[in-house]
């Protein structure tokens, strides 16, 4: 459990550096879980019962809009996959989260993480630096789809996760920039001949 506190402490170091005590505790509370690819991790209409880190594979959140599955987020190693408003709030939602890849996740039930953030000043922080980091990336993303062309946000990831594009279906990287594979396509050609 030790490997996976430092894990997460890298994760948050950047937004909200806290001692390795903290995240061992977080840690040693977790459950390991895996899932196939294309498996689901939480099903639409349910409830967000776990907040969970991944350890290996990519996984995603997921709503449907006119029969299509719209990807919200893409989830990779050493990150949190989550639906997590509706982990906050324990109410079920029409967003489900799926196994993009092979995953394996260490989970934490809403239950423990509750226990965890009551137990001690050591547990605030860990609430505070979830939902700072979590709030922000959130408000990247808005900012990044009001700003930014889908070639400029196709770039970004290509430029910092340029590994993942290759695991990932066209597909998904499409509907997560808010784009059809068709278009993806044309960036993808245009980028090419550069």
């Amino acid at each position: 459990m030790h490997t996976l506190a430092l894990r997460i402490q890298q994760f948050f170091n950047p937004l909200h550096p806290a001692p390795i005590e903290h995240w061992q505790g977080f840690a040693e509370k977790t459950q390991l879980r895996r899932f196939k690819k294309n498996e689901i991790v939480k099903k639409a209409g349910n409830t967000e019962r776990y907040l969970s880190f991944v350890t290996e594979g990519i996984g995603g959140t997921f709503a449907y809009k006119e029969g299509h599955e719209v990807c919200l987020d893409i989830s990779l190693e050493n990150q949190f996959l989550s639906d997590y408003a509706s982990f906050l709030q324990q109410q079920a939602s029409p967003i489900f989260t799926l196994a993009i890849e092979s995953l394996e996740l260490y989970s934490i039930a809403y239950t423990d993480l509750q226990a965890l953030y009551s137990a001690s000043i050591g547990g605030v922080h860990l609430a505070r630096a979830a939902a700072e980091a979590l709030f922000i990336e959130n408000q990247r993303r808005q900012l990044d789809l009001l700003t930014k062309s889908a070639e400029e946000r196709y770039r970004e990831i290509f430029e910092m996760y340029p590994e993942v594009l290759l695991r990932l279906p066209q597909k998904h990287i499409a509907s997560y920039l808010g784009i059809t594979p068709e278009s993806l396509s044309r960036i993808r050609k245009s980028i090419a001949r550069l």
